[in-house]
């Protein structure tokens, strides 16, 4: 249970992005019951994490799968992940008063923001061409988690926003994306219980692909990753998964707990350049990737480097 400090500031389960007193005790100015109220949530988030850790680790043992490496990836429930991320670094809490007035700027914007997001929620349709309300189920899901991931973009194509603002306008996307997230792995967790995996042909492909989606961004539970990983590997071979998605997941699960990918899907920086993460020993990446439908690696680079963000030089 979170401490009281922090309870009485929770809505539905999760932070109440317009009730950040609980923060207090980060800023300059503190009272000594405000540091200490703060402290004790900092504790909490650490047992929380290492609770939550914990419990993938075993959960990933009794799967069969042997002691997973993890290495210094954390694994804590929801609301521990969303404690952690709302506060603003301890290079921008110098100020509170600037801080509250930012944060409340950043409120209004949101509110906008989401009030056009959940018209759009609302008024997307029930395309004939999906299969049932399994397909509409999925596809909306993803419609609501991809639109706060693609606002990350904002600073590049949206209104201009004063960097204090955006910062704390993030921290709300943030939010709103390990809310999805939990809704969305949770949903998916019951219905993969109750009807196996979602295949083409009973949902078709689009859908299909969006349940993928979903899994592949329920990155606080691998476990369930490794368990949609296994149900979907038999159903690659009679066409009723991508062949790509599997890959990329095989790659995202992979890497978390047993440290290396087979297809190169994942990179990352090194040095200045973007590069794959590490590769399973003697995998011929190019033959493994043209077998999954993937394209080589050099031109799949050549893709993620012209698609995001150049690489920190230092």
């Amino acid at each position: 249970m979170p401490p009281a400090a922090l309870a009485e500031h929770l809505k539905d389960g999760f932070p109440d992005p317009d009730d950040i007193g609980w923060m207090r005790g980060l800023f300059p100015g503190a009272t000594d019951k405000e540091r200490a109220e703060w402290n004790a949530i900092q504790d909490w988030v650490k047992a929380c994490t290492d609770t939550g850790t914990a419990r993938v680790r075993a959960e990933i043992i009794a799967m069969g799968q042997g002691a997973p490496s993890l290495g210094d990836r954390t694994y804590p429930p929801p609301l521990c992940a969303a404690v952690a991320d709302l506060p603003p670094p301890k290079g921008m809490a110098k100020d509170w008063n600037a801080y509250l007035t930012a944060h409340q700027e950043a409120g209004r914007a949101f509110a906008i923001f989401f009030h056009g997001a959940k018209l759009g929620f609302e008024s997307a349709p029930f395309d004939p061409a999906w299969a049932n309300e399994d397909a509409r189920m999925l596809m909306h899901a993803t419609v609501r988690e991809q639109v706060y991931r693609k606002a990350m973009s904002w600073p590049v194509d949206g209104p201009k926003l004063e960097p204090a603002v955006w910062q704390a306008f993030r921290r709300r996307l943030t939010l709103a994306v390990t809310q999805e997230d939990a809704k969305n792995t949770a949903m998916l967790e019951t219905y993969v219980a109750e009807h196996g995996w979602p295949t083409i042909s009973r949902v078709g492909q689009r859908a299909s692909g969006a349940a993928w989606l979903l899994v592949q961004h329920a990155d606080l539970d691998p476990a369930f990753q490794l368990k949609a990983l296994r149900l979907m590997e038999p159903l690659v071979s009679k066409g009723e998964v991508s062949k790509s998605d599997y890959a990329y997941l095989y790659d995202r699960v992979m890497l978390k707990i047993a440290g290396t990918q087979r297809y190169g899907t994942q990179m990352t920086c090194k040095d200045g350049e973007l590069v794959p993460e590490p590769l399973e020993a003697g995998v011929e990446v190019d033959a493994a990737r043209a077998e999954m439908g993937l394209n080589p690696i050099a031109d799949y680079q050549k893709m993620m480097d012209e698609g995001f963000a150049p690489c920190p030089t230092n």
